[in-house]
């Protein structure tokens, strides 16, 4: 086999020698079969084109033992940091979405079948992303990852790649499945169910029909059911402490002293001197506290059920016509500890937007005040519960179009409407405006408080939020000439749609009604329109070059030009080189750029008043004034086949973000109030109220890295055959300031890089073994290990472990038509790794708490 080429890197880089490699994993069809690849409009006859793209099949899903499609997302190697997933403590989005690169999920473009789904309702932050876990697993035929940007293909948000869900259809048949599950350490109980069905033949009868009903259970999981949380006592690890306990069950702050103690006890006060399993309250004689995990999800409890049908008919031999329609319900349901004040606990002020301090001193006439004067009491209402949140979102997608041959040109076009919609109802909250009135009147008895005072009190709120997207496209492509290589061929098209996104905050929230919670909303919209050109140039048999360029207009921000050039040389049949440049742009989010606010309550130092720290109402805002993020992105590889069943290499990668949308900082704004005019606004004696702090261009990124793909398949006579396969992931540097006006900071492999912890390695391994009726595959995850970047937790290592999991699948076809599986998701148990600057000990951004997971199935058709 030849050497690899060298090529020269950025004219800022040094020279490198790379290799790279997207998996070659496509099916590969008839000789004269065209097939469309992601990150392409031009069909074509070999599968492998000038972009690097990972091929998962329905098939690796399978034996990858995720139960989601947001479980899988997350396992990919390429999915470095910075995506949303359930087990994110608390989840306040309810989704799951994907972050290539550590670029972010809104740097990250997710289809469905080529083309644009609604983001999810609420965003995550700033952040909006499609739900993964709205698309149904068991319609998804494989999943296209681009690895790299592709803006002059499809526009806004594709700066990081693209991943492509490609359902399935042409299925003829039945085939019903059905799988339960559960954690070896006991809870998270799942079941699921899947049922699809196909009739008619696009050759021989010119229609087929494909329905896909797929429905999903999951109990809830607690922090405290889980050994590597407990009661939150991290003491006896390096660098812990007591993050999870709160010291206002019910405590007295005592001013002056009361024979010598500042603080007491709320008197009844349970449980014994420290914390143990099973008790929530202690006392140590000056304080009531207890710990916090029985009250804290770690896994919502999840309701899914998900309905795909497709149809398509044949018109003629050149035409045809297709509809789908898709309709998701997901529930998920979580706790969370009950509302609490202390003397610093504030409400808004519906007039400025300005925090309200809520007194915290009970009357001395009140029933539970055994000191005869008005003293500061911190408490937690545990008699009203804890605050129970049901979030339930309907997702549902309708296209319709159709897809032919006129003269020399093959064109599809279509128009759909797809649309995220979410109410979301949190329960057993507390009514200041009642509170205020019980604390005052005396009428409201802590020590034990009766059933109608606490109804009294308890409070209900509803937050409701939508996001729309409607859409047309045409695209056609053609051959304009034979050259020596091939086909010059060329694609034309153009799309447009509009964009919607509010949410609407409960009124009693935005009115200050409820004690300690702050209020999000958001109400924008916009409309895009696109064209779009690229061209195929086989300048001889071995070398090809792609051209493509797109333009695209938003109403709210402007113009947007992308071009992207790349060229694929193949020397012999057994080597692939190719390299690509292209340029990306994401257009600020409905969040970042339209009618938005977010309030919630953040601590600032105030220069004006000796740099005191003040308790302040912290108000994100929305900016129309943003620029769109922009890149630049250099890719080069190869891809080689040095013999039958081997094919591997490496995938270089140099990305370059710039006008990073972001914030600028209360601290910041506050440091620099002359900046901002208006954005502090203070009292009459000058204390700080609020602090706006609107969304702008401050900062950039740039990141380089080497993505690593291998397959090895070994015919073993009569023992089968054995396959082994694997992606690796390796970030050679990841940069961007630390702060508004900081030089560019290396973050690639700390805890404590803007997208939380950012190691250089992530990598998947499996081996296959197919014998007759079995299939097996052992399944490796690794990450990477990462430096402690904190320097503010004494005690604490100064490298956080790499860690493997291992995943076992095998798989058993009983006779023709029934399968049986079963798997264990990380056979040997494995913790993750110990990080005290995390407030559960690790980092989210990488690991879970779900432990060894068994599971059971069958899949049965007809």
């Amino acid at each position: 086999m030849p050497k690899p080429t060298l090529f020269p890197v950025r004219s800022l880089s040094a020279t490198a020698v790379l290799l790279a490699f997207p998996a070659l994993v496509f099916a590969q069809g008839a000789a004269n079969q065209t097939v469309t690849i992601t990150g392409s409009n031009i069909k074509r006859v070999d599968a492998e084109g000038v972009s690097a793209v990972q091929v998962v099949s329905r098939e690796e899903i399978e034996r990858s033992s995720a139960a989601t499609l947001g479980d899988f997302a997350r396992s990919l190697a390429i999915n470095s940091a910075g995506s949303t997933n359930e087990s994110a403590v608390n989840n306040q989005s309810g989704g799951a979405g994907i972050s290539l690169r550590g670029l972010g999920q809104k740097s990250t473009l997710v289809l469905v079948n080529g083309r644009r789904v609604a983001n999810h309702a609420i965003a995550q932050g700033a952040d909006t992303f499609v739900d993964i876990n709205s698309i149904p697993k068991a319609a998804v035929e494989r999943i296209e990852v681009l690895k790299e940007g592709a803006s002059a293909i499809y526009g806004s948000d594709a700066i990081a790649g693209v991943v492509n869900f490609i359902l399935r259809k042409d299925y003829r048949g039945i085939s019903l499945a059905a799988s339960g599950g559960r954690s070896t350490e006991g809870g998270l109980g799942e079941r699921s169910a899947s049922l699809a069905v196909g009739f008619g033949d696009l050759g021989e009868k010119g229609y087929n029909v494909l329905a896909v009903l797929d429905i999903f259970q999951r109990d809830r999981l607690l922090l405290s059911e889980r050994q590597t949380v407990g009661e939150g006592d991290f003491r006896g690890r390096p660098g812990g402490g007591l993050p999870w306990l709160s010291s206002s069950g019910g405590s007295w702050v005592l001013s002056p002293p009361v024979s010598g103690a500042a603080r007491a006890p709320l008197d009844p006060c349970q449980g014994p001197s420290t914390p143990q399993p099973g008790n929530l309250f202690f006392s140590t004689g000056t304080v009531c506290g207890f710990t916090t995990t029985p009250y804290i999800t770690a896994f919502p409890q999840a309701d899914r059920a998900s309905l795909l049908t497709r149809g398509t008919l044949s018109l003629s031999p050149s035409t045809s016509l297709f509809a789908e329609l898709s309709y998701a319900a997901n529930g998920s349901k979580w706790i969370n500890q009950p509302q609490q004040f202390t003397n610093a606990t504030t409400v808004l002020n519906p007039a400025t937007g300005a925090p309200r301090t809520f007194s915290a001193f009970i009357p001395a006439n009140n029933p539970s005040n055994p000191f005869g004067r008005p003293t500061q009491l911190r408490y937690t209402f545990f008699d009203v519960g804890p605050r129970a949140i049901d979030l339930k979102t309907d997702t549902y997608r309708a296209l319709a179009g159709g897809s032919g041959t006129l003269a020399d040109w093959d064109w599809e076009a279509a128009v759909g409407n797809s649309e995220s919609k979410i109410r979301e109802i949190t329960r057993n909250q507390v009514d200041a405006f009642k509170l205020t009135e019980v604390i005052n009147n005396g009428s409201y008895n802590f020590r034990a408080p009766t059933a109608a005072q606490t109804d009294n009190l308890r409070f209900s709120t509803t937050r409701n939020a939508k996001s729309e997207l409607s859409f047309a496209d045409l695209k056609a492509s053609t051959q304009l000439a034979k050259l020596p290589g091939g086909p010059l061929s060329l694609a034309l098209g153009a799309d447009g749609r509009r964009e919607t996104m509010s949410e609407m905050p409960d009124p009693a929230v935005v009115a200050g009604r409820i004690l300690g919670t702050g209020a999000g909303r958001v109400d924008g919209s916009r409309t895009v329109t696109a064209a779009f050109a690229e061209l195929s140039v086989p300048i001889t048999k071995q070398l090809e070059l792609q051209a493509a360029v797109r333009a695209d207009h938003y109403s709210d921000f402007g113009n947007a030009a992308t071009p992207k050039l790349a060229l694929k040389w193949t020397p012999t049949g057994e080597l692939l080189l190719r390299a690509s440049w292209n340029q990306g742009f994401r257009a600020p989010t409905l969040v970042e750029n339209a009618q938005s606010t977010a309030t919630g309550f953040v601590n600032v130092r105030d220069p004006r008043r000796a740099n005191a720290t003040t308790l302040v109402s912290g108000i994100f805002t929305g900016n129309p004034n943003l620029s769109p993020e922009k890149s630049d992105a250099f890719t080069i590889g190869l891809v080689a086949e040095p013999m039958k069943n081997l094919s591997f290499g490496i995938d270089f990668y140099d990305i370059a973000q710039k006008n990073l949308v972001a914030n600028n900082g209360f601290q910041y704004v506050v440091n620099n109030e002359t900046l901002f005019p208006g954005a502090v606004l203070r009292d009459a004696a000058g204390v700080i109220l609020s602090v706006a702090d609107a969304y702008t261009n401050v900062s950039k990124v740039e990141t380089k890295g080497l993505d690593v793909d291998f397959k090895l398949i070994m015919p073993a006579g009569n023992l089968g055959r054995v396959t082994a396969r694997g992606n690796v992931s390796y970030i050679i540097s990841w940069k961007q300031p630390a702060a508004l006006g900081q030089p560019l900071t290396e973050f690639v492999g700390v805890n404590n890089s803007p997208v939380g912890a950012l190691p250089r390695t992530r990598a998947n391994f499996a081996l296959d073994w197919d014998l007759g009726n079995f299939t097996n595959t052992l399944r490796v995850n690794h990450t990477g290990n990462y430096r402690q970047g904190s320097t503010t937790t004494p005690g604490a290592p100064p490298k956080i472990d790499s860690h493997e999991t291992f995943d076992l699948y095998l798989g058993w076809r009983a006779m023709k038509t029934v399968k049986l599986y079963a798997s264990v998701q990380n056979l040997k148990d494995a913790q993750p790794p110990w990080d005290p600057t995390q407030p559960l000990g690790f980092s989210l951004t990488q690991f879970d708490m779900r432990g060894r997971f068994v599971r059971a199935g069958l899949e049965v058709q007809f």
